[in-house]
Protein backbone atom coordinates (compact mmCIF):
# COMPACT_ATOMS: atom_id res chain seq x y z
CA UNK A 1 0.00 0.00 0.00
CA UNK A 2 1.72 3.65 -0.81
CA UNK A 3 2.17 5.55 1.94
CA UNK A 4 0.20 8.86 2.37
CA UNK A 5 2.18 11.71 0.46
CA UNK A 6 4.26 8.97 -1.64
CA UNK A 7 1.31 9.88 -4.75
CA UNK A 8 0.41 12.51 -7.03
CA UNK A 9 -2.07 13.54 -6.79
CA UNK A 10 -1.64 12.91 -3.31
CA UNK A 11 -4.52 10.34 -2.01
CA UNK A 12 -4.86 11.53 1.63
CA UNK A 13 -4.94 14.77 0.48
CA UNK A 14 -7.53 14.53 -1.57
CA UNK A 15 -9.46 11.89 0.66
CA UNK A 16 -9.24 14.90 3.70
CA UNK A 17 -10.49 17.88 0.88
CA UNK A 18 -13.41 15.80 -0.14
CA UNK A 19 -14.58 14.99 3.75
CA UNK A 20 -14.35 18.81 4.32
CA UNK A 21 -16.41 19.48 1.44
CA UNK A 22 -19.06 16.81 2.64
CA UNK A 23 -19.46 18.51 5.95
CA UNK A 24 -19.62 21.90 4.54
CA UNK A 25 -22.66 20.49 2.37
CA UNK A 26 -24.21 18.67 5.95
CA UNK A 27 -23.89 21.96 7.56
CA UNK A 28 -25.30 24.71 4.56
CA UNK A 29 -28.30 26.18 6.08
CA UNK A 30 -31.72 26.12 3.79
CA UNK A 31 -32.53 28.99 2.25
CA UNK A 32 -35.44 30.54 4.03
CA UNK A 33 -35.99 33.27 1.73
CA UNK A 34 -39.51 33.55 -0.03
CA UNK A 35 -39.06 35.16 -3.21
CA UNK A 36 -36.05 34.87 -5.48
CA UNK A 37 -33.91 38.03 -5.24
CA UNK A 38 -32.45 39.82 -7.97
CA UNK A 39 -30.07 42.44 -6.77
CA UNK A 40 -30.26 45.82 -8.53
CA UNK A 41 -27.65 48.26 -9.07
CA UNK A 42 -26.90 51.18 -10.63
CA UNK A 43 -26.27 51.35 -14.62
CA UNK A 44 -24.11 54.15 -14.97
CA UNK A 45 -19.88 54.90 -15.53
CA UNK A 46 -19.56 57.89 -12.44
CA UNK A 47 -16.09 59.75 -11.88
CA UNK A 48 -13.63 57.78 -10.10
CA UNK A 49 -11.12 60.13 -7.77
CA UNK A 50 -8.87 57.32 -6.63
CA UNK A 51 -6.70 57.20 -3.39
CA UNK A 52 -4.24 58.96 -2.06
CA UNK A 53 -1.42 56.66 -3.49
CA UNK A 54 -2.90 55.52 -6.79
CA UNK A 55 -3.57 52.51 -4.52
CA UNK A 56 -6.61 49.65 -5.88
CA UNK A 57 -9.60 50.73 -4.88
CA UNK A 58 -12.58 48.77 -5.22
CA UNK A 59 -15.75 50.31 -7.17
CA UNK A 60 -17.66 47.10 -6.87
CA UNK A 61 -18.56 44.30 -4.48
CA UNK A 62 -20.38 41.04 -4.96
CA UNK A 63 -21.29 38.88 -1.61
CA UNK A 64 -20.22 35.82 -3.08
CA UNK A 65 -19.97 33.15 0.06
CA UNK A 66 -21.75 30.28 -0.47
CA UNK A 67 -20.46 30.07 -4.03
CA UNK A 68 -20.56 26.40 -5.77
CA UNK A 69 -18.45 27.41 -8.96
CA UNK A 70 -14.60 27.74 -9.26
CA UNK A 71 -14.99 30.54 -12.21
CA UNK A 72 -17.15 34.03 -11.76
CA UNK A 73 -18.58 36.43 -15.02
CA UNK A 74 -18.89 39.85 -14.89
CA UNK A 75 -19.03 43.13 -16.66
CA UNK A 76 -19.59 46.92 -16.13
CA UNK A 77 -18.92 50.48 -17.94
CA UNK A 78 -16.43 52.86 -18.34
CA UNK A 79 -16.79 56.32 -19.86
CA UNK A 80 -14.15 59.46 -20.60
CA UNK A 81 -11.28 57.72 -20.86
CA UNK A 82 -8.72 59.64 -22.17
CA UNK A 83 -5.32 58.29 -23.73
CA UNK A 84 -2.10 59.70 -21.58
CA UNK A 85 -4.94 61.75 -20.16
CA UNK A 86 -6.88 59.20 -17.60
CA UNK A 87 -5.71 55.78 -18.63
CA UNK A 88 -7.16 52.90 -16.00
CA UNK A 89 -6.13 49.90 -14.73
CA UNK A 90 -8.53 47.50 -13.28
CA UNK A 91 -8.30 43.72 -11.76
CA UNK A 92 -10.69 41.76 -9.93
CA UNK A 93 -9.23 40.66 -6.37
CA UNK A 94 -11.54 38.31 -4.06
CA UNK A 95 -11.39 38.87 -0.41
CA UNK A 96 -12.04 37.01 2.47
CA UNK A 97 -13.87 38.70 5.96
CA UNK A 98 -13.88 38.20 9.85
CA UNK A 99 -14.56 40.51 12.76
CA UNK A 100 -12.39 39.68 15.24
CA UNK A 101 -12.90 40.53 19.08
CA UNK A 102 -11.61 43.66 19.45
CA UNK A 103 -9.80 44.35 16.46
CA UNK A 104 -12.57 45.19 14.31
CA UNK A 105 -13.21 43.99 11.14
CA UNK A 106 -10.53 42.01 8.95
CA UNK A 107 -10.02 41.85 5.51
CA UNK A 108 -7.56 40.23 4.06
CA UNK A 109 -6.55 39.30 -0.01
CA UNK A 110 -7.18 35.93 -1.46
CA UNK A 111 -6.35 36.41 -4.98
CA UNK A 112 -6.42 38.83 -7.92
CA UNK A 113 -6.98 38.41 -11.75
CA UNK A 114 -4.06 39.84 -13.91
CA UNK A 115 -4.40 43.47 -14.65
CA UNK A 116 -5.94 45.06 -17.40
CA UNK A 117 -5.37 48.33 -19.00
CA UNK A 118 -8.04 50.70 -20.45
CA UNK A 119 -6.80 53.24 -22.34
CA UNK A 120 -9.86 55.01 -23.93
CA UNK A 121 -10.10 56.47 -27.25
CA UNK A 122 -8.43 59.73 -28.32
CA UNK A 123 -11.38 60.89 -30.29
CA UNK A 124 -14.19 61.06 -28.32
CA UNK A 125 -15.94 59.37 -24.66
CA UNK A 126 -16.63 56.17 -26.00
CA UNK A 127 -18.81 54.16 -23.64
CA UNK A 128 -16.60 51.64 -23.01
CA UNK A 129 -17.82 47.76 -22.07
CA UNK A 130 -16.12 45.58 -20.30
CA UNK A 131 -16.30 41.42 -19.28
CA UNK A 132 -14.15 39.41 -17.30
CA UNK A 133 -14.62 35.56 -17.09
CA UNK A 134 -11.81 34.59 -13.97
CA UNK A 135 -11.05 31.21 -11.72
CA UNK A 136 -11.14 33.27 -8.28
CA UNK A 137 -9.29 30.72 -6.71
CA UNK A 138 -11.56 30.78 -3.31
CA UNK A 139 -10.57 27.32 -2.19
CA UNK A 140 -13.13 27.11 0.70
CA UNK A 141 -15.87 29.67 -0.67
CA UNK A 142 -18.38 26.93 0.09
CA UNK A 143 -17.43 25.94 3.23
CA UNK A 144 -19.95 26.79 6.15
CA UNK A 145 -17.91 24.41 8.34
CA UNK A 146 -15.53 27.64 9.34
CA UNK A 147 -15.92 31.19 10.83
CA UNK A 148 -13.91 32.57 8.10
CA UNK A 149 -16.22 31.88 5.35
CA UNK A 150 -17.54 35.28 4.26
CA UNK A 151 -16.13 36.15 0.74
CA UNK A 152 -16.32 39.00 -1.70
CA UNK A 153 -14.71 39.66 -5.09
CA UNK A 154 -14.41 42.83 -6.23
CA UNK A 155 -13.83 44.80 -9.08
CA UNK A 156 -11.03 47.37 -8.62
CA UNK A 157 -9.36 50.42 -10.72
CA UNK A 158 -5.99 52.80 -10.28
CA UNK A 159 -4.75 54.82 -12.48
CA UNK A 160 -1.88 53.96 -14.93
CA UNK A 161 0.46 57.19 -14.80
CA UNK A 162 -0.94 58.24 -11.71
CA UNK A 163 -4.12 60.47 -9.71
CA UNK A 164 -5.28 62.89 -12.82
CA UNK A 165 -4.76 66.94 -12.17
CA UNK A 166 -7.28 69.30 -12.65
CA UNK A 167 -6.20 72.21 -14.80
CA UNK A 168 -5.13 75.23 -13.79
CA UNK A 169 -7.89 77.88 -12.64
CA UNK A 170 -8.53 80.38 -15.14
CA UNK A 171 -11.79 82.03 -14.22
CA UNK A 172 -13.21 85.45 -15.40
CA UNK A 173 -12.44 88.56 -13.01
CA UNK A 174 -13.64 92.21 -13.01
CA UNK A 175 -11.57 94.95 -11.77
CA UNK A 176 -13.85 97.84 -9.44
CA UNK A 177 -13.65 100.13 -6.69
CA UNK A 178 -15.36 98.52 -3.31
CA UNK A 179 -16.72 99.84 -0.26
CA UNK A 180 -18.99 98.80 2.61
CA UNK A 181 -22.64 98.88 2.59
CA UNK A 182 -22.61 101.57 5.44
CA UNK A 183 -19.75 104.06 4.06
CA UNK A 184 -21.07 107.21 2.17
CA UNK A 185 -20.60 107.24 -1.43
CA UNK A 186 -16.98 108.63 -1.87
CA UNK A 187 -17.84 110.84 -5.02
CA UNK A 188 -17.61 107.81 -7.95
CA UNK A 189 -18.09 110.19 -11.31
CA UNK A 190 -18.29 109.15 -15.21
CA UNK A 191 -15.15 111.32 -17.02
CA UNK A 192 -15.03 111.88 -20.44
CA UNK A 193 -11.55 109.83 -21.64
CA UNK A 194 -11.16 110.05 -25.47
CA UNK A 195 -14.77 109.63 -25.82
CA UNK A 196 -15.78 107.25 -23.61
CA UNK A 197 -17.52 107.38 -20.20
CA UNK A 198 -15.44 105.21 -17.33
CA UNK A 199 -16.19 105.26 -13.46
CA UNK A 200 -13.64 107.15 -12.03
CA UNK A 201 -12.93 107.64 -8.40
CA UNK A 202 -11.28 110.92 -6.19
CA UNK A 203 -7.42 110.82 -6.07
CA UNK A 204 -7.58 109.65 -2.35
CA UNK A 205 -9.77 106.60 -2.98
CA UNK A 206 -7.92 103.52 -3.15
CA UNK A 207 -9.84 101.18 -2.75
CA UNK A 208 -9.65 98.78 -6.22
CA UNK A 209 -9.47 95.15 -6.62
CA UNK A 210 -9.69 92.75 -8.99
CA UNK A 211 -12.74 90.18 -8.33
CA UNK A 212 -13.34 86.74 -9.42
CA UNK A 213 -17.04 86.46 -10.73
CA UNK A 214 -18.98 84.06 -8.47
CA UNK A 215 -20.60 81.22 -9.60
CA UNK A 216 -18.29 80.14 -11.58
CA UNK A 217 -17.01 76.41 -11.21
CA UNK A 218 -13.25 75.72 -11.11
CA UNK A 219 -11.81 73.09 -13.85
CA UNK A 220 -12.09 69.68 -12.60
CA UNK A 221 -9.40 66.59 -12.92
CA UNK A 222 -10.38 64.64 -15.91
CA UNK A 223 -11.47 61.58 -13.94
CA UNK A 224 -12.36 58.03 -15.60
CA UNK A 225 -15.72 56.72 -15.47
CA UNK A 226 -16.48 53.37 -13.95
CA UNK A 227 -19.36 51.95 -13.13
CA UNK A 228 -20.15 49.11 -10.43
CA UNK A 229 -20.36 45.52 -12.22
CA UNK A 230 -23.67 44.99 -13.56
CA UNK A 231 -23.61 41.47 -12.23
CA UNK A 232 -21.26 39.41 -11.16
CA UNK A 233 -22.02 35.72 -11.06
CA UNK A 234 -20.84 32.10 -10.84
CA UNK A 235 -20.50 29.86 -14.27
CA UNK A 236 -20.23 26.67 -14.79
CA UNK A 237 -16.85 25.65 -17.09
CA UNK A 238 -19.68 24.70 -19.72
CA UNK A 239 -20.12 28.84 -19.95
CA UNK A 240 -16.73 30.17 -19.13
CA UNK A 241 -14.12 27.50 -20.25
CA UNK A 242 -11.94 30.08 -21.71
CA UNK A 243 -11.82 31.72 -17.60
CA UNK A 244 -8.33 31.75 -16.26
CA UNK A 245 -6.21 32.79 -13.35
CA UNK A 246 -5.15 35.90 -14.82
CA UNK A 247 -8.92 36.85 -15.92
CA UNK A 248 -10.16 36.35 -19.79
CA UNK A 249 -10.78 39.72 -20.61
CA UNK A 250 -13.40 41.67 -23.27
CA UNK A 251 -13.95 45.18 -23.99
CA UNK A 252 -15.29 47.54 -26.56
CA UNK A 253 -15.16 51.22 -26.56
CA UNK A 254 -12.63 51.45 -24.01
CA UNK A 255 -9.78 52.21 -26.53
CA UNK A 256 -6.95 49.70 -27.02
CA UNK A 257 -6.94 47.74 -24.22
CA UNK A 258 -4.66 45.15 -23.17
CA UNK A 259 -3.03 42.67 -20.41
CA UNK A 260 -0.51 44.90 -18.77
CA UNK A 261 0.73 42.54 -15.90
CA UNK A 262 0.09 39.30 -13.87
CA UNK A 263 -1.55 38.96 -10.78
CA UNK A 264 -0.05 39.92 -7.55
CA UNK A 265 -1.94 40.43 -4.55
CA UNK A 266 0.94 42.03 -2.62
CA UNK A 267 0.42 45.88 -4.95
CA UNK A 268 -0.96 48.35 -2.42
CA UNK A 269 -4.43 48.20 -1.64
CA UNK A 270 -6.49 50.90 -0.13
CA UNK A 271 -7.97 48.34 2.37
CA UNK A 272 -11.57 49.55 2.41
Amino acid sequence: MAMPGSTSPDLGKEIALLKRRITALERKPVPQTVFDQYPATEVAAIPRVGVEGNSWSSVGVANVTGLKFDRVECRFNTYAIRPNVNEVEVRLAAFRHNIGSGAGPQREIVSASGVMLLPGDPRSDYLGQVGCRWLHQIEYGWDYSTGHSVYTVELQFRYHSGLPKAPASNRDQIAGFWKRESDPDPGLYLPDVNGRNVIGAPKNFTRVVWATIPDQYPPEAPHARISNMHYCVGVSQDRAPDASVNGWWTSTGAGNARYLRGPDIAEPEAGF
